[in-house]
């Protein structure tokens, strides 16, 4: 599955020599914490649902492609309540999820605007 959503984010990280982000969001119930990773030959994405003590490691080439193996799709499944034939729920859809919920730009860059906004507006 191809995951551009990630490109921006992968861009500010590497124009700040940042080699780790990490984001979390919610889906169906549960909250997903998630590390995307510059490493050796492309991106590593960790995965975590920590209530009930599951994760995985994703890899991610240059072209931001990235594959689940079945077995974390099907436990995934399993902890969410979900499947592809009563809610058509499959690993493209939630790759794709993924990586839309990641930032666009770097998480703390992002609050550090929004606090210099923030003074600003009230300095003014």
């Amino acid at each position: 599955m191809r995951c551009p959503a990630f490109e921006s984010l992968i861009k500010d990280m590497k124009k700040n020599e940042i080699d780790k982000e990490h984001y979390s969001f919610v889906y169906n119930g549960f909250q997903f914490d998630t590390i995307l990773s510059i490493v050796t030959g492309g991106y590593e994405i960790l995965v975590a649902i920590h209530t009930h003590n599951w994760g995985c490691v994703l890899k991610m080439d240059d072209d931001f492609i990235v594959d689940m193996p079945d077995n974390k799709y099907f436990e995934l499944c399993r902890i969410l309540k979900l499947n592809y034939a009563e809610d058509g729920f499959n690993s493209s859809k939630f790759l794709k999820m993924l990586s839309e919920k990641a930032p666009n730009i770097l998480i703390d860059k992002a609050l550090n605007i929004l606090i210099y906004v923030h003074i600003f507006h009230i300095a003014m």
